[in-house]
């Protein structure tokens, strides 16, 4: 029912505010002081500061990938003027063999008051036939550096190709791990998991299926973590990819926390947000728009994002405008 309710075509309630690319942001910790990319990025707010999480290649050579944080004020985004030249600091590195080839699109969230992000991790068989070519992986912020602590896999990994756009919430006294595996061919489940903890090889038993893809969409996944929009509502911004010209766009899905299971409860009939600016449309990978960390900020949700998987763009929305879009599915 829920993808049912779904539309193929855009209403775009996302305004613009501010993009960062590659060419202004300088890594202070690595030789190569500046990346050729930089996108789909995490996102924190802190007092009036947000902490970006962003994926970053600094060479096309098997374009592998670490993660650098830089932080930005909150009124500069709001305004549209962020600083020409951005100081960051490579905070993950890959180099294990969950992460050999690339540390990816983190998402995180504040978990018992501790940020945790969860990226993707290109393991050492993502360029073979075999399993497990990418696995979610658990870091921490500990004394201000981010530390691995834990990586995601399957009671059954043989059976698993891969696993992303992932990212942790606590609820009820329960770990929830949001995630997308793929189980062969076109077997992409976006799925909720019950895990036990969060370090270590965490294993998931199960993965049950929330949401499917639309008849016009080739594949979903999850995008930002949730946002409270209510006592125990939560705004979810994910991706969708259509069959045709694989566009990626977004579209919003409610979900329910009630100190039970997450439940979905609404999806925009529409999609929310499709790439329209020359920063989205034309970059590495044309016609992206990859939202990744989302917050709240007074009556608006602010999006960071991919942007044609070359620079990270900012946008914002009221929330009532997001909701106005939603169809039940309850």
């Amino acid at each position: 029912m829920a993808a049912s309710a779904r539309v193929f075509r855009t209403v775009d309630v996302f305004k613009r505010l501010a993009v960062v690319p590659p060419s202004s942001v300088r890594i202070v910790n690595h030789p190569v002081g500046r990346p050729v990319a930089v996108f789909n990025p995490a996102l924190f707010l802190e007092g009036d500061e947000l902490v970006v999480l962003a994926r970053v290649v600094l060479g096309y050579y098997k374009y592998v990938s670490a993660i650098a944080e830089f932080r930005l004020g909150l009124s500069d985004v709001l305004e549209g003027s962020v600083p020409e030249e951005v100081e960051a600091r490579v905070v993950i590195w890959p180099r294990d063999w969950h992460d050999f080839w690339g540390a990816e699109d983190p998402r995180g969230t504040v978990v018992d008051g501790v940020r945790y992000v969860v990226y993707t991790g290109r393991t050492k068989n993502y360029f073979s036939d075999v399993h497990e070519r990418t696995v979610p992986v658990i870091a921490r912020e500990a004394g201000g550096e981010w530390v691995k602590v834990g990586v995601v896999r399957h009671s059954r990994p043989e059976a698993v190709v891969s696993d992303k756009d992932a990212f942790i919430v606590r609820e009820g006294g329960h770990y929830f791990l949001f995630h997308r595996p793929h189980y062969g061919g076109t077997d992409f489940r976006l799925a909720v998991s019950k895990i036990s903890g969060l370090a270590g090889e965490v294993v998931v038993r199960g993965a049950e299926e929330v949401l499917k893809p639309a008849v016009f969409e080739e594949k979903i996944g999850w995008g930002t973590p949730p946002v409270e929009v209510g006592s125990k509502e939560r705004l979810l911004i994910l991706h969708g990819v259509d069959k045709d010209l694989k566009v990626y766009r977004a579209f919003a899905a409610l979900m329910r926390f009630d100190g039970g299971e997450p439940e979905l409860v609404g999806v925009s009939g529409p999609y929310v947000m499709e790439p329209r600016e020359a920063f989205e449309v034309y970059g590495d990978r044309p016609m992206v728009v990859f939202p990744c960390g989302a917050v709240r900020v007074d009556d608006s949700v602010l999006v960071a994002y991919g942007a044609a998987d070359q620079a990270v763009g900012f946008a914002v929305a009221k929330v009532s405008e997001v909701m106005d879009l939603m169809a039940d599915v309850y």
